[in-house]
């Protein structure tokens, strides 16, 4: 049983960090992969498992082509390679226990897990789902399928993986992760949690509506400066925004979509992007803060509550998602060029 919560932690330890750190951590995950193959190599079907790995990357590949699933690069991610990897290990270490069981009470329980796994990572913004009730539907159906695949794969094999030394080393590197995650944040292509609030200023703006004052707009990049291209996000970039009235989440979804459609997204484009939000915007009041930082390809939201610490509530995942927020205040063709022009810095 202590073999058992040991392996099912490691492996949720490598899940939460290819969910929650993506492209930022995918080289410590890949690193933890290369560890633990390593720790448990001698007893390692390692053909079978390369075998789970091409199945479950097939499937995903069929995912993205068919619009079900959307990820931020082209290509499958390399965190995402590093998670079926992890994934093929635990199916393994896990066949002992869940062989004693009826395929027909076994694929259905891990049908659902699957599923709901991949809708955590949505919500977590490590991708996208498209037709959210299909895309589950097709992944339950899929996630049943591996499982069977997995068992009869394994049904040959006797050896359990994980020896008592090696779950003595796993459970030490579980305790110790915390804070070798904490130090990589520091060093990723994603700017580190914070390092963005000493970013100087590249320029700055006041929204109004009649006699109303709505909001207070800056624009921060690590060299004060905003190179102008066809991309709307070249590089980091910081976007703030100092509310000076009360305004539901309801109305920045409202308002972000009229302000999409003008600049002549699709509105197929842009169901699935305010479906991303709604999960992300809160409710804001007067002189409360709301922050987009980016790092030309991605995105991370924080939200400043009066009276409380600056806080992260969300990330956008898809490159897609990240430039056309952005292309709000940043884009030549959007409803307000003279606050794009002071935030860019050509009003200085």
């Amino acid at each position: 049983m202590v073999k058992l919560i040991v392996i099912s932690t490691w492996f949720q330890v490598m899940w939460f960090i290819a969910v929650l750190g993506t492209y930022q951590w995918q080289w410590v995950l890949l690193a933890l992969v290369a560890m633990t193959y390593a720790i448990s190599w001698s007893s390692l079907p390692v053909f079978k498992l390369f075998a789970v790995v091409l199945t479950g990357l097939f499937l995903d590949t069929l995912n993205v082509h068919f619009g079900l699933l959307e990820f931020s690069t082209w290509h499958l991610p390399i965190w995402l390679v590093g998670l079926w990897l992890g994934f093929a290990w635990y199916a393994y270490a896990l066949f002992p226990v869940i062989i004693k069981y009826s395929y027909t009470i076994v694929a259905p329980l891990a049908g659902l897990a699957g599923a709901l796994s991949y809708l955590a990572g949505a919500k977590l913004g490590a991708a996208e789902i498209n037709s959210q009730w299909l895309t589950l539907s097709v992944l339950f159906i899929e996630w049943c399928l591996i499982t069977v695949f997995v068992l009869r794969l394994f049904s040959s094999e006797k050896s359990i993986i994980v020896e008592s030394n090696s779950a003595k080393i796993m459970l030490a590197l579980i305790l110790v992760l915390p804070y070798s995650g904490s130090a990589q944040a520091t060093q990723s292509g994603q700017p580190a949690d914070k390092e963005w609030q000493s970013w100087p200023i590249v320029g700055k703006a006041d929204f109004s509506w009649l006699f109303f004052d709505i909001y207070q707009a800056r624009l921060l990049s690590p060299d004060g400066q905003y190179v102008q291209q066809d991309d709307i996000a070249p590089h980091p970039l910081a976007l703030q925004i100092d509310y000076e009235r009360n305004i539901t989440k309801e109305d920045l979804l409202s308002a972000t979509k009229k302000q999409w459609l003008k600049l002549g997204y699709t509105p197929a484009e842009i169901t699935p992007w305010l479906r991303s939000l709604q999960e992300i915007f809160p409710n804001i009041s007067d002189k409360e803060r709301l922050t987009y930082v980016t790092d030309g390809n991605t995105g991370r939201f924080y939200y400043l509550p009066l009276g409380e610490q600056e806080q992260f509530i969300g990330q956008v995942a898809s490159s897609q998602l990240n430039d056309a927020f952005l292309s709000i205040w940043l884009s030549p063709k959007g409803e307000y060029p003279r606050l794009r022009a002071k935030l860019v810095g050509e009003n200085k």
